[in-house]
């Protein structure tokens, strides 16, 4: 499986109530790719509307994920990822600089949309951040 398809698996499906299912997919990312892993945390800490999960499961679910990951981001995303999760909001500071540390880890656009969503950026010091992030990513991709 590839990171495209595990996406479409994953996307506004995750199953926040089955933690022996949730926790295959984690490890299943953890299989692909340090991307899929970033998607699957975004998943995670941002349920769709209508999902019933508790914060406790959801934090669960982020510290299962946690466990498995080693990547050097993981704990300050993690930490981004409970905000999130909890409708909590980091200072756009510290956002930010996530956002900024997360840049130099191309391709992993779970994570940028963590730290982007981290905070509100009432006024709009982190959008032209992260949009140029994006767009350096993907010239590059194409290059």
């Amino acid at each position: 499986m590839n990171e495209i398809e595990f996406a479409e698996q994953i996307d506004c499906k995750f199953p926040y109530h089955d933690t022996e299912q949730a926790a295959a997919l984690i490890a299943q990312a953890r299989s692909i790719s340090s991307a899929a892993m970033f998607m699957a945390l975004e998943e995670i800490c941002r349920p769709p509307i209508g999902t019933d999960a508790s914060r406790d499961q959801i934090f669960g679910l982020i510290d299962k994920w946690s466990l498995l990951c080693d990547h050097p981001l993981a704990d300050q995303t993690v930490s981004a990822a409970k905000a999130v999760a909890s409708g909590a909001t980091w200072p756009v500071e510290k956002s930010l600089a996530l956002l900024e540390r997360v840049a130099g880890f191309e391709g992993l656009y779970g994570a940028l949309n963590i730290a982007y969503f981290s905070c509100d950026d009432v006024d709009g010091v982190i959008e032209p951040e992260f949009e140029r992030i994006r767009k350096d990513w993907e010239t590059n991709a194409g290059a």
